[in-house]
C-alpha cells in the first residue's frame, strides 16, 4: 500500500479550495511545478486522476472530492492535536515538592 503524505493531503485541499494549481502551491508554500509534479505522482501511486484539469481551472473528479472530503478531516484532526499538546506543555503537571535540611 502507498503511503499518502500530509503535504499531499494540504495540497489536494488547497488545489480543491483554490481550483488553480499556482494558488494552490503558493497557499501550502510550494513551487507550483514541485505542486504540478507532486501530485501526478500522488495521482500515479493511487492509479486514479483525482483533478479534472481545463485551461483556465482544475476541479475535483469523484474520487478527488473523497480524497479531499478525507483529507479535510485528517487536517482538522492533526491540527487539533497540535493545539492539545502544546496546550498540555504549558498546563502545570504536577505538583513540585522541595526538601531541605537545615543546618
Amino acid at each position: 500500500m502507498e503511503t499518502i503524505e500530509l503535504l499531499d493531503l494540504r495540497l489536494c485541499a488547497a488545489i480543491a479550495e483554490r481550483g488553480n494549481m499556482r494558488l494552490a502551491a503558493a497557499a501550502i508554500n510550494m513551487a507550483a511545478p514541485a505542486a504540478t509534479k507532486r501530485l501526478a505522482a500522488l495521482e500515479q501511486r493511487l492509479g486514479t486522476p483525482l483533478f479534472a484539469r481545463s485551461t483556465r481551472r482544475i476541479a475535483t473528479t469523484a474520487e478527488g472530492a473523497a480524497l479531499v472530503s478525507r483529507a479535510h478531516a485528517v487536517l482538522q484532526a492533526v491540527d487539533d492535536l497540535q493545539t492539545d499538546l502544546q496546550a498540555s506543555r504549558s498546563d502545570d503537571a504536577g505538583s513540585l515538592r522541595i526538601a531541605s535540611s537545615f543546618g
